[in-house]
């Protein structure tokens, strides 16, 4: 599956650990079917190594998930994937957690598939996976410009039909990005960003352009992960929800984000297709 900008100038959903809710569990396979059937472009999923393997799961979630603490990797990818996962609701749910092997087996032709916090596996055994998998042209990866992300950049840039994308909170950031990805001779094809202020460089019509210039797709992160102030100003899913769609998701859509990630890409899309306002 090819990532552009749709023709139609609409921005690609990328999905928050796929759809859960329910029963659902988010970084499952059933959370990515139901991503899809929400109307969903990208699914984001975390990576995690347990053991010699790679599972489906964002790190320090285990307490609500499994009812384990945090000695749980210590048994194995084989005990932890055998363990049924508790839904929202506290109860077992019947699913389980799975590995990188089963869950690209699961979504492949289906959607474009965005593996997050590589840097919590082996990076060089998950990138070999993907290939494996013949995914390397559906495939989204990220890094942030930390001290070891140039060694994880120095490894994507071993799979060119990878598309590269940076993680950045203030221009210093990007500008850091560019230099670290020309360092290790990686393509960057995009950048996330973060952002507290409507005033914040990474919002401004001078940050579009530039990306326009370079060909950049530019990412937003309308969910919000708990109280604190979400990672765009105010614009994202429980202020789109709960007050304005408008001057929420549409704020940023106005922007001119390529890609928006949110937890509830139903709702997105009902008021991009002018359902609600």
């Amino acid at each position: 599956m090819e990532i552009k900008r749709k023709s139609d100038g609409r921005p690609l959903i990328a999905v928050h650990r796929g759809k859960s809710g329910g029963n659902i569990i988010e970084n499952t396979t059933q959370s990515a079917q139901c991503a899809v059937l929400s109307g969903g472009d990208i699914v984001e999923f975390d990576v995690c190594a347990v053991g010699n393997e790679t599972i489906i799961y964002h790190g320090g979630m285990q307490p609500r998930l499994l009812k384990a603490g945090p000695l749980f990797k210590l048994a194995g990818a084989k005990s932890v994937c055998s363990r049924r996962v508790y839904n929202e609701r506290d109860f077992v749910s019947g699913y389980h957690l799975q590995t990188l092997d089963e869950y690209l087996d699961a979504v492949k032709g289906k959607c474009i598939v965005n593996l997050d916090r590589i840097w919590c596996a082996d990076v060089a055994k998950v990138l070999q996976k993907v290939a494996d998998h013949d995914m390397l042209s559906d495939t989204i990866i990220k890094t942030g410009v930390g001290a070891g992300d140039e060694k994880i950049m120095s490894e994507i840039a071993k799979y060119p039909q990878l598309f590269f994308m940076g993680i950045v909170r203030s221009k210093s950031q990007f500008e850091k990005l560019e230099e670290m990805a020309t360092r290790t001779g990686l393509q960057l094809r995009g950048v996330e960003v973060i952002f507290k202020s409507e005033d914040d460089y990474l919002c401004s019509p001078e940050f579009f352009e530039y990306c326009q210039q370079k060909d950049y797709m530019t990412w937003v992160n309308a969910i919000q992960l708990d109280h604190k102030p979400d990672m765009c100003a105010g614009h994202g899913d429980d202020f789109s929800i709960l007050q304005s769609p408008t001057k929420g998701w549409g704020w940023l859509i106005d922007r001119g984000y390529d890609i928006i990630q949110t937890d509830w890409p139903a709702l997105v899309n009902r008021y991009l297709d002018g359902k609600i306002s």
